[in-house]
């Protein structure tokens, strides 16, 4: 025994270090392949939405209901100025800390950036109940429909 170690010490030492070496190598693989499929992915999966029909006002009232086409009219009713859209559910456990971020957004933008949040497959008793749920945070400047 050298040092308080046994003659074992540097090689199971040696053996943790190739291993986290290598860990590290296939998280860095991992990682430039997604980024490579993010940027030469698929030609035909555009993320580009183009609003159209007649422009809408925003509801003035927290989750009514809108359309396709309805929530179409909204966003071109808001041409010209940013619009964040944020799809959420009462079901969804990520939604719970979105939406308290969102609204902050949504305070600070005020006036500048329109932050509208479209409740996805939930009735409006369970949108109102999440809502309730997460301290009704949602003030002016933050909308959702339904």
């Amino acid at each position: 025994m050298v040092g308080g170690r046994s003659g074992n010490g540097s090689v199971l030492e040696t053996r943790r270090h190739k291993g986290w070496v290598r860990g590290a190598q296939v998280a860095a693989l991992g990682v430039v392949v997604i980024v490579a499929a993010v940027v030469l992915g698929p030609k035909g999966a555009s993320t580009d939405y183009t609003a159209s029909g007649p422009p809408r006002e925003l509801p003035g009232e927290q989750l009514a209901p809108a359309t396709a086409a309805e929530f179409a009219g909204i966003l071109v009713g808001q041409r010209g100025a940013p619009v964040v859209v944020n799809v959420w559910a009462s079901w969804c456990a990520p939604c719970r800390t979105e939406m308290p971020l969102l609204q902050r957004a949504a305070t600070t933008y005020a006036g500048r950036v329109t932050f509208i949040g479209v409740a996805s497959r939930d009735s409006r008793d369970a949108a109102a109940g999440f809502l309730d749920d997460i301290g009704g945070v949602l003030s002016e400047p933050l909308r959702c429909l339904r």
